[in-house]
């Protein structure tokens, strides 16, 4: 398979480009990119790390003079090989040669909404017996679950959230996602019995409203931490997320190649866009799960 090369092919696929149509509108358009840390790594490796501190050392108040007691911090670690996403496209070779550079920019575009789709999926999800993806958030164990009942009736369980990720190492929550559904719910909660005015302002059910800059931003704030909303969380589950405590880990960044070998006879070209990453996390105890229903 022939990659690409500056002489004859459009200039949208050079690798200058690449940031521009893939790696950029992928972080733009993944919540989850944004509501965990992302770390890029450079050098050779097939698994990444993370310490996780299970038992803090020892202090204590102590006379001049006096000796100081040593203490040993209990150290373990999460870790997980990278997993590969990828997708491929085909497209009519005299589409790709007679077109302006925009239509290679539709295209990619194309694959960065896809990748960042199911990158979500499986970050807010589990990954079960799909070894092939990455650990999502319902894999890690330690995760506090805080039951909302039925339905959504007020904000309680959110601040609860909050205090619960505070009382766990003082963590603190960056961010709050959910399914759009559960969004329209909490928009319908109003402020008292009677009242027209809704708790949540603006309203969160708006599909992710975007800056200029065409980041997903939040579609409302609860207890002072953004609300985002993505398909890619189930219906009946919020996640509660402190950033420092989850790491999306990139092994090699998202890149997209094309052939034309693949579907000779046919003048076709193959366009594939890849991305290898992996999940780890920290502090499951603090992540927050706010269950309903």
């Amino acid at each position: 398979m022939a990659n690409m090369t500056t002489t004859g092919q459009p200039q949208a696929y050079l690798d200058s480009a690449v940031g521009n149509l893939i790696v950029r509108p992928l972080q733009a358009q993944s919540v989850a990119l944004q509501a965990a840390t992302l770390v890029n790594i450079n050098e050779a490796a097939n698994t990444f790390r993370v310490p996780v501190v299970s038992q803090d050392p020892s202090v204590a108040w102590v006379a001049e003079g006096e000796e100081i007691g040593a203490s040993t911090a209990r150290l373990e670690e999460d870790s997980d090989t990278f997993k590969k996403l990828a997708g491929l496209t085909n497209v009519s070779s005299e589409l790709l040669e007679d077109s302006s550079p925009a239509v290679a920019e539709v295209v990619t575009k194309g694959l960065a909404r896809s990748l960042a789709l199911a990158l979500d999926k499986a970050f807010f999800t589990t990954r079960g017996s799909n070894t092939k993806a990455p650990r999502g958030l319902g894999d890690f164990n330690g995760v506090h679950t805080i039951s909302a009942g039925a339905k959504l009736t007020s904000l309680d369980p959110f601040v609860e959230a909050v205090y619960a990720a505070s009382e766990a190492g003082g963590a603190v929550l960056n961010s709050f996602v959910a399914n759009p559904a559960d969004a329209l719910s909490l928009a319908k909660i109003k402020e008292r019995d009677g009242s027209q005015r809704a708790l949540l302002e603006p309203d969160p059910t708006k599909a992710n409203p975007t800056t200029e800059a065409g980041l997903v931003v939040p579609a409302a704030s609860i207890a002072g931490v953004p609300l985002y909303t993505t398909p890619a969380c189930p219906k009946g589950t919020v996640w509660g997320i402190p950033r420092d405590a989850v790491v999306v880990a990139i092994r090699k960044g998202a890149e997209i190649t094309k052939s034309d070998q693949v579907y000779f006879t046919s003048d076709v070209t193959c366009v594939r866009a890849l991305i290898r990453l992996t999940t780890v996390c920290g502090h499951a105890q603090a992540v927050q799960k706010i269950t309903i229903g």
